[in-house]
């Protein structure tokens, strides 16, 4: 047969050709026949598919071979030269891989196969190879029905296993960032809190303590920094942990802190307002506020008596003449002529003794779902302010450094025309009309509010007007502990006083 396809190639011309022609084209025909074998040798134990780095085609190669190193640029001319061009190579494998049925995946390879440019005497070849190749693979029985309902099974399987998170091979639940960040604070808090112990009584003490309660208000542990800049206040004379202790106490620690009365509501009813606007307010530490959320509570009635109320008034008129004036220069952002209610002993004490028996017990009832308990509330700061024609007669719109504020009404409305506690948007709960608004109380009555809703006082025009004002923050820490949960464990491990207060 070799000889026979040499003849047929040389054509019949008749003329003798030189030996090397002859040897040439016996050795061309030798090869076609055993590419031939190979293929089908190929598609009976199964198929792989590899790029050729010359032409960048997919071209078919045995499995037997399917790793193997690419052909020679030879082969490849051989390939073409014989009728087993790529293209013709692709055709069969896709009428192999063809749902149609086996006939008519044959006859598509074969259709294909024949629109392959060759000579008419390599055509008959190549068409065999290709009929043999598709018969080899699309006649190939298919997967029995039990077989393939195993399969089927096990992959719907490996799905609900999948969806659950388990099972061989699922990928373990991402943790989230928020438990990594917690995690590093909570880290950083170790370290900062061992390098307290470990500068006690050095240079570097001041700046531990610093570091720990910088550490602290980052984790949003508020009660723990501010214990912390107390304690580290207490134990080195340094001005930059008196500042931040004054940040965060004020001066909550002249006023009072702790257990509170048990507040009798009746007959004390409540002017409720949406202040802030329809966006979110600032939140205060561990106070935050969902838009829409924030609300000002005006007393209908007093909470304080009258006659208390007048007394304060003298008591501060009196200090003010023997000290030389109202002060007029205690805040930087919204001055006011003031004075501060823990520098006169005569109203500090009264006044602490109606923070535990009504305003906080108050403040609390308003807002239970922003304060836990009358006895978390701290006194930030508070003080009497004066409005009349020829000091001050009204307040710009700012914001407070508190959590919430009061004003408290010491004289009528009766005793000055204008004035009150002016808001920029405030609305009914449930109404949409956000505009400006005034609310105010007579003697002994409070306007109560978040310290993040702006707010300012509305002018007088005629006659003097005397409140307090107080703000307040929540002690709480953001993780829910107990305050003061940092010192104990200080104390535990050093074994004695951390020489801060509670």
């Amino acid at each position: 047969r070799p000889a026979q396809a040499a003849q047929a190639e040389l054509g019949s011309s008749g003329s003798r050709p030189p030996q090397a022609r002859i040897a040439r084209a016996r050795q061309s025909s030798l090869t076609s026949e055993r590419l031939v074998k190979r293929r089908v040798r190929g598609a009976q134990k199964g198929s792989s598919h590899q790029s050729c780095p010359h032409t960048q085609q997919r071209r078919f190669v045995p499995a037997a071979k399917a790793r193997r190193g690419p052909s020679s640029r030879r082969t490849h001319a051989r390939l073409a030269a014989h009728g087993f061009g790529y293209r013709n190579h692709s055709s069969v494998v896709n009428a192999s891989n063809s749902k149609d049925s086996p006939r008519t995946a044959l006859a598509t390879a074969t259709t294909r196969a024949s629109r392959t440019r060759t000579t008419s005497k390599t055509m008959p070849r190549r068409l065999a190879a290709a009929f043999v190749f598709a018969a080899a693979t699309a006649l190939r029985p298919p997967l029995s029905a039990t077989r393939r309902r195993t399969a089927l099974e096990a992959a719907k399987t490996k799905k609900k296993k999948a969806a659950k998170g388990g099972g061989f091979g699922a990928a373990a639940p991402a943790k989230s960032k928020v438990d990594k960040e917690a995690r590093a604070l909570r880290a950083a808090i170790r370290d900062s809190a061992d390098a307290v112990r470990e500068a006690k009584g050095t240079d570097g003490e001041a700046q531990a303590w610093l570091r720990l309660g910088a550490v602290l208000v980052r984790a949003e542990e508020f009660s723990e920094a501010e214990r912390v800049f107390a304690a580290g206040a207490a134990a080195c004379d340094d001005e930059m942990l008196d500042a931040a202790l004054l940040t965060y106490r004020g001066h909550s620690a002249s006023y009072h802190r702790g257990p509170c009365d048990a507040w009798d509501s009746s007959g004390v009813t409540f002017d409720e307002w949406a202040v802030g606007g329809p966006d979110a307010i600032e939140n205060h530490r561990t106070v935050a506020w969902a838009p829409g959320e924030p609300r000002a509570f005006a007393s209908s009635g007093p909470l304080l008596p009258a006659d208390e109320c007048a007394e304060v008034i003298r008591i501060a008129e009196a200090t003010a003449a023997a000290r030389g004036g109202w002060q007029t220069a205690r805040h930087a952002q919204a001055a006011t002529t003031d004075m501060n209610v823990k520098d006169v002993p005569e109203i500090l004490d009264w006044f602490n003794s109606r923070l535990k028996s009504t305003l906080f017990p108050m403040l609390a009832a308003r807002f239970p779902d922003k304060i836990s308990g009358p006895d978390a509330i701290r006194a930030h700061d508070s003080f009497i302010v004066k409005y009349d024609e020829e000091g001050q007669r009204a307040l710009p719109l700012h914001v407070d450094e508190s959590a919430f504020s009061f004003t408290i009404a010491l004289n009528d409305r009766s005793c000055y025309e204008g004035g009150g506690t002016r808001f920029e948007r405030a609305a009914r709960p449930g109404s949409d009309a956000w505009a400006e608004e005034v609310l105010n109380a007579d003697a002994g009555g409070v306007v109560a509010f978040p310290g993040k809703a702006r707010h300012g006082g509305a002018p007088i025009t005629s006659g003097t007007r005397y409140i307090i004002t107080l703000f307040c923050y929540i002690d709480a820490n953001k993780s829910k502990r107990a305050p003061g949960y940092v010192l104990d464990e200080l104390r535990d491990r050093r074994g004695g006083g951390t020489g801060g207060d509670d």
